[in-house]
């Protein structure tokens, strides 16, 4: 079996066990949102209320308050509708997606889907869907949204792409999901507002997984920082010499 092959097994098995540990919560949320929903509808009712009343049949007993618009993402594309980016606004939805983000329900991100896309954009923090599942490390969601067509070249407000967030943050198994998915997509020698690339990031925080996932999806072994240091400075500077070794037989200048 290919390391590759073993990879996906492993990503497999760790989803399956997610779901499994997730499952229970998804049942808790579901009861707490129809809680709220019923004491909500209570309040509502019972303001409303100055004196008894009889009973009119006409009226509805459903609140009639308006449902909150989604507002286009400045960075929506032209193309087509599927696949343009959606901002939430501050309140309820956004707090709870990125609830459920964080806990990889991917039932939930199903759930909402109709309504958004999977270039969903969060108004309030400036990443995309892909960028929160990449720094909660939400497997199911990333493998889920990636089929479906997220940009996985897309830019925060911070101007992070999915790669270069996940090797901030030290997210192996995300970025293995994003490579898998995007393959010649994906731009891997993007540099944030830092001036670094994901592999540069990889090789600053001594990460020699991330560093050797990328070399293998061909990132630029010879690329330099905004003072013109090559990667095995960066390395031999801050005494990773792993990496410095993986460089230097990945083809890296030594100049």
């Amino acid at each position: 079996m290919s390391e590759k092959d073993q990879l996906i097994e492993e990503l497999t098995a760790r989803v399956a066990q997610l779901e499994d540990e997730n499952h229970q919560l998804q049942l808790m949320l579901q009861k707490v949102i129809k809680k709220y929903k019923k004491l909500k509808d209570k309040k509502t009712e019972t303001h409303q209320v100055s004196e008894p009343q009889p009973p009119d049949p006409k009226k509805h007993t459903k609140s009639n308050q308006p449902v909150p618009l989604l507002k286009k993402s400045p960075d929506a594309s032209p193309l087509e509708t599927s696949a343009s980016s959606i901002s939430i606004p501050p309140g309820d939805i956004t707090g709870a997606l990125l609830q459920n983000i964080e806990y990889d329900s991917l039932s939930f991100v199903q759930s909402v889907l109709p309504s958004i896309t999977v270039n969903y954009y969060f108004e309030t923090n400036g990443n995309y869907l892909i960028h929160e599942a990449v720094k909660a490390g939400a497997i199911k969601i990333l493998h889920f949204i990636c089929a479906k067509g997220a940009d996985m070249n897309s830019k925060s407000r911070a101007g992070e792409s999915p790669l270069t967030l996940g090797a901030e943050e030290n997210k192996h198994d995300a970025m293995c999901i994003i490579l898998q998915h995007g393959r010649e997509k994906i731009d891997l020698d993007y540099h944030n507002n830092a001036g670094m690339t994901a592999l540069q990031i990889a090789v600053k925080n001594g990460n020699k997984e991330i560093v050797s996932l990328l070399v293998a999806h061909g990132a630029n072994v010879n690329s330099t920082n905004v003072l013109g240091d090559s990667l095995i400075k960066m390395a031999q500077r801050s005494g990773h010499q792993e990496i410095v070794l993986l460089l230097v037989n990945s083809g890296a200048s030594l100049r």
